[in-house]
């Protein structure tokens, strides 16, 4: 109160000035002397006492006033649960930290209080430790709360009454979680449409199953309210914690790399037309934002008017699908696919002359770090019966592999087709052709409501893996588009990539030729290939196939990697890593023990091979050790000693030039005649009998398939070879993998340091040699 004084200090000397004193303001009632001055030295050194007395005193009790706290604080560092307490009860608990000697007419805080807590570590150390519990209660809580936003919002005293009774309602009838707790937030924009409504739980697992089906349930949900803008539900997170979170998100998905497993956040949007710059900067924007991989566009409006250079920036790249000029409307339409750069990703290319048989665009993504096809798909809603047949006569020819995982997925615009019920009708034929490869559709919501309220379900995801393709998600639309987003997450194996040997092989002696033959005379290869546009792809579409075919039907048999003389330092090297408690004296002593069991083992094995009654082991065992498998690792150049592999590779290109360089005649050589035309026999017949011709212990050839079961399968491969050899010489072109050949250094004689001392080795594709066995084919 104003009229309170301490009781060490009743003239009030004590309290700090209400105002500051003039300096020169007022005149001095009494005259210059010292008479008066002499008479108040006493009342003067009496006042200081007291207050010296008093500032001990108020010493005396901040130090009691410390002490106290340091125990309450030593209580809470003993409580192993403090979630439970109540932030404004949890607070009651602690003296106030301001002086209770300061009155409130007071405009400012006492000094001298401020400056005792300055200099104790203790008070300090209490006012930290309370700000890190309120931060843990507000997280806490924070941690159980959901943002709803763009709910209808009249802005009346009883709008809090109505939020309850319909998100409670909601919850009950979705079978959701039901919060505890439902009230709605100022904005700092009070002109803004709707206030944003948070909505508390009790624990953090109910926060997020509501979440997590809050926006599936919500479009179908009949009592909802509609505003101007799409109501979504989010977590209570500031930008800042936002970055924080995708800060770790990045660090999970590199462990994850580096573990074998590839996570993908990915997204299905009929996106309607993002073919100006200012739209797909604020898509790519976007994906960023929301942690996206990889987004699967329909309707994207591309054309050849807005280049690929735009649609790839620092973070993402793109793969376009652009509706063709063929196309009845020239406007609209197309597929595009955004990916992060640091996901390696593969386009097919298909035939153009195709298209115009269903006028859908159709873009297919191979991904190279694991065995997942995206086929992305976008169908007009025009289209007709015949040409939807089309369609799905061209997706079967891109499915063709049962060992290859596929994700179908687009906007088919099939709304007729009740993908829920088990019993649908569907007249199209899509449901026979995802049944026939074991596709499973995946979303499960409806993904566009029309102007009349009718629930749709257009955009579709088919999956062939379980892994490949999960925790789909009906979600909120992209940018202005009027379908919903479809997210889902991806969990792709990794190919392994050991450093070891082999230890397993395919067993060609063992195929099931048969069922092999069999199986490659059922395709009808014509139509394969009419489906790609270049002879390139349609030689790689046959080499997939039949490569796949061969890992079918051939066993796999186990094989005895081969003993041999392990090194002092890397004995030394596994030692250490098996035995770290070892000095280094017994870890010697056990090296050499070790190396010396080894090479006894070595000696009995040799001995057993020379005494064996078996000629054929003695005679391997020789040819082993006289055979080296070491590669040529340096060479002696004017001199100087080339150890680089790329400069390697230069002087033994450089010498196998000179090697097979024709010199020119010392006289001119006469014109050449023209040449006649000739006819080359390229039916299937002719490729099987030149094809039986080849040798089955040639080898392997560059496509990592064996002579062997080329010989054995020429019958069943005729036909797709007759195919690609007509459509070589008629287009009078061979494709590039044909012009290339890889090329082995095998030393002769001489000098191993000396280039030209060793000879060269090709190999080529096996359907280069099959062509070189058909007699007409000349090479210019």
């Amino acid at each position: 109160m104003p009229g309170d004084f301490h009781e060490s200090d009743p003239e009030g000397e004590l309290l700090s000035p209400t105002a500051k004193k003039p300096r020169g303001g007022q005149k001095r009632k009494f005259g210059a002397g010292t008479a008066k001055t002499s008479q108040t030295i006493p009342a003067r050194l009496k006042s200081l006492e007291s207050t010296v007395i008093s500032l001990k005193l108020l010493i005396e009790e901040q130090r009691k006033t410390i002490t106290e706290q340091g125990q309450i604080i030593a209580e809470i560092r003993g409580m192993s649960k403090i979630t439970g307490i109540d932030n404004e009860d949890f607070l009651r608990e602690f003296p106030p930290l301001m002086s209770s000697l300061t009155r409130k007419t007071s405009p400012k805080q006492c000094a001298l209080y401020n400056e005792v807590a300055k200099r104790n570590p203790k008070v300090v150390e209490v006012s930290n430790r309370l700000n890190l519990v309120t931060d843990i209660i507000a997280f806490n809580k924070k941690s159980c709360t959901a943002v709803i936003e763009n709910l209808p919002d009249s802005k009346e005293e009883n709008q809090q009454d109505q939020d309850k009774s319909l998100i409670s309602k909601f919850s009950s009838d979705c079978s959701l979680p039901i919060p505890t707790e439902i009230f709605r937030v100022k904005c700092k924009n009070e002109s803004s449409i709707s206030r944003p409504t948070k909505v508390r739980f009790g624990s953090q697992v109910e926060r997020d199953d509501f979440l997590k089906g809050f926006y599936g349930s919500w479009v179908n949900y009949a009592g909802r309210k509609m505003g101007p803008r799409p109501v979504r539900a989010r977590r209570d997170m500031t930008r800042e914690e936002l970055n924080v979170l995708y800060a770790i998100r990045k660090e999970v998905y590199d462990a994850n790399t580096k573990a074998g497993q590839i996570k993908l956040s990915c997204v299905l949007s009929n996106i309607r037309s993002i073919a100006t710059i200012e739209r797909i900067t604020f898509l790519q924007n976007l994906l960023e934002k929301k942690g996206i991989h990889l987004a699967f566009l329909t309707e994207t409006f591309l054309s050849s008017a807005v280049p690929e250079s735009i649609c790839n920036s620092s973070n993402f790249s793109c793969l376009r699908s652009d509706r063709s000029s063929s196309h009845p409307k020239i406007r609209g339409g197309g597929c595009a696919l955004f990916y992060r750069k640091f996901i390696n990703l593969v386009k097919i290319d298909l035939d153009d002359n195709v298209y115009s048989t269903h006028f859908c665009d159709i873009l297919v993504v191979d991904h190279t770090e694991s065995n997942v096809r995206y086929i992305l798909i976008y169908r007009p809603p025009d289209t007709s019966s015949s040409q939807t047949l089309n369609l799905l006569n061209q997706l079967d020819t891109l499915m063709v592999c049962p060992q290859k995982s596929y994700v179908l997925l687009g906007d088919f615009n099939l709304p007729g087709i009740q993908w829920a019920h088990h019993s649908r009708v569907d007249n199209t034929g899509l449901s026979d052709l995802t049944e026939s490869h074991n596709m499973i559709q995946l979303v499960k919501s409806a993904t566009r409501i029309s102007q009349h309220g009718a629930e749709n379900m257009l955009d579709l995801i088919f999956s062939s893996n379980p892994k490949a393709c999960f925790d789909v998600e009906v979600s909120e639309p992209l940018m202005m588009s009027d379908h919903n987003s479809v997210l889902f997450s991806t969990d792709l194996a990794k190919e392994a990539s050991s450093r070891h040997k082999v230890k397993k092989l395919l067993n060609y002696r063992k195929c099931d030729f048969d069922s092999l033959n069999s199986y490659l005379a059922g395709f009808n290869w014509a139509k394969q290939f009419s489906f790609f546009a270049t002879l390139d792809t349609k030689l790689s579409h046959f080499l997939k196939i039949f490569n796949e075919s061969i890992d079918m039907f051939t066993p796999l048999m186990k094989i005895n990697s081969r003993s041999a003389v392990v090194s002092r330092k890397y004995t030394y090297k596994l030692l250490k890593r098996r035995n770290k408690s070892f000095d280094p004296i017994k870890l010697k002593s056990k090296v050499k023990s070790c190396l010396k069991n080894i090479r006894k083992r070595i000696r009995k094995s040799e001995n057993e091979i020379i005494g064996s009654a078996n000629s054929r082991r003695l005679f391997g065992f020789v040819k082993r050790r006289l055979t080296s498998s070491s590669s040529i690792t340096k060479l002696l150049v004017n001199g100087s000693l080339v150890t680089e592999p790329s400069e390697i590779a230069d002087q033994f290109i450089k010498t196998f030039a000179d090697n097979f360089t024709i010199p020119s005649p010392p006289h001119p050589a006469l014109p050449h005649p023209k040449p006649k035309n000739i006819f080359v026999d390229l039916s299937p017949l002719s490729v099987f009998l030149a094809t039986s011709k080849l040798h089955p212990k040639i080898g392997y050839s560059t496509d990592r398939i064996n002579f062997y079961i080329i010989k054995k399968c020429a019958n069943s491969i005729s036909v797709p070879l007759s195919l690609l050899f007509t459509e070589s010489l008629s287009a009078r072109k061979f494709p590039d993998c044909w012009k290339t050949a890889t090329v082995i250094p095998l030393h002769k004689k001489g000098s191993t340091l000396d280039p030209s001392t060793v000879a060269s080795i090709s190999e080529h594709p096996f359907v280069l040699s099959c062509v070189t066995q058909l007699n007409h084919v000349r090479f210019a």
